[in-house]
């Protein structure tokens, strides 16, 4: 159980990311005579940004656990995980969210192919390097895939 805790939350973590961006993206195409301030709207109420207080490391790059982040834009340039031989480490934020779609309708087929890769067992499990707070020194693996109970 606890395995599958440590691999379906990250996972599940992402797809609410996606879905979540997705959502604003679509609310975004759908709004008209909106201020282009760069601020971020949802059904035209302005939505805030929250401040975190990261840690930096010597490189400039902040960490830390996303966990209260709801935009991806709050989150630290390295995210804290728990990797594959249970160490506590620090993946890059682009390398968990991979490719991002233009569109909506992008993001929909991105998640379509992995479902049925998922039904014809072709799925890989993507697997990051989990580095110490330097964002430089590799101290383990973190595998993002799908448990059997969630098939």
């Amino acid at each position: 159980m606890k395995k599958f805790i440590k691999v379906i939350m990250p996972a599940a973590a992402l797809a609410m990311g996606i879905a979540v961006s997705t959502g604003i993206i679509a609310s975004a195409n759908n709004k008209k005579n909106l201020p282009s301030s760069g601020k971020m709207y949802i059904d035209g109420v302005e939505v805030e940004h929250t401040d975190f207080d990261y840690a930096v490391n010597d490189n400039g790059q902040t960490y830390g656990s996303c966990a209260d982040a709801v935009y991806i834009e709050d989150y630290p340039d390295l995210v804290a995980v728990q990797g594959d031989d249970d160490k506590k480490g620090y993946v890059y934020k682009e390398d968990l969210l991979g490719e991002e779609p233009s569109c909506p309708e992008e993001a929909v087929r991105m998640m379509e192919e992995r479902e049925k890769a998922i039904a014809d067992g072709t799925y890989t499990p993507d697997v990051y390097t989990v580095y110490a707070s330097d964002g430089k020194t590799p101290i383990d693996t973190f595998t993002v895939g799908v448990s059997k109970s969630a098939e």
